[in-house]
C-alpha cells in the first residue's frame, strides 16, 4: 500500500486539480439556460481535426493548453488510483478523465463566451494517455502483477 502521506498528498492533489479544471472551464461564470441559447450552441459544436489536407498536421495553443491543464489531474489521479486493483484502477482513471472532458464541453455550452470543442475532450484524454506514458517505469502499472515502488529509501508494493 501507498505510504499514509503520499496516498493523501494523492486524493487532495486529485481533487484539487479537479476543482482548478473546473475554475478554467467555467470561467467567466455567465451562463444562459434558455433553450433557444442552448438548441443554439448545440449545432455550432466544433469539432477541429488535427490533420486536415489543407493545413496539414495541426495543434493550436488551445491545444496544448487542454493538454497542460489536464496533466495535474492525469498525475494526481494515477497515484489516487494505483493502490486498488490495477485494471479496475486505470479503467476509472480513464473514465473520470473522460467524464470531465466531455461534461466541461457540455457545460460550456451554456457560457456564451465560450465554444464547445469535442477535440478539446479528446485532448483530455490524449493527456492522460500521456501522463501514463511519462510516469518512470517504477511507477507505471502492471497490467497482471504486484510492482514495488522505491521512495524515499523505502520500498512499498502496490498492484493487483
Amino acid at each position: 500500500t501507498l505510504p499514509e502521506a503520499v496516498r493523501l498528498l494523492s486524493k487532495y492533489g486529485f481533487y484539487f486539480s479537479i476543482c482548478v479544471y473546473i475554475y478554467a472551464v467555467l470561467f467567466p461564470f455567465r451562463f444562459d439556460f434558455s433553450w433557444q441559447y442552448l438548441l443554439k450552441a448545440w449545432s455550432q459544436v466544433i469539432f477541429i481535426p488535427f490533420w486536415d489536407a489543407k493545413r496539414g498536421a495541426h495543434l493550436s495553443g488551445d491545444d496544448v493548453a487542454n493538454v497542460l491543464l489536464t496533466m495535474p489531474f492525469g498525475f494526481f489521479g494515477f497515484l489516487h488510483f494505483i493502490g486498488r486493483n490495477r485494471k479496475r484502477s486505470l479503467f476509472r482513471w480513464y473514465l473520470w478523465g473522460l467524464a470531465l472532458g466531455l461534461g466541461s464541453e457540455f457545460i460550456q455550452l451554456t457560457i456564451p463566451t465560450r465554444a464547445s470543442v469535442i477535440t478539446d475532450a479528446i485532448n483530455n484524454g490524449l493527456a492522460l494517455f500521456w501522463e501514463h506514458s511519462l510516469l518512470p517505469s517504477e511507477a507505471a502499472p502492471s497490467w497482471n502483477s504486484s510492482q514495488e515502488l522505491p521512495l524515499n529509501g523505502e520500498t512499498f508494493t502496490y498492484g493487483c
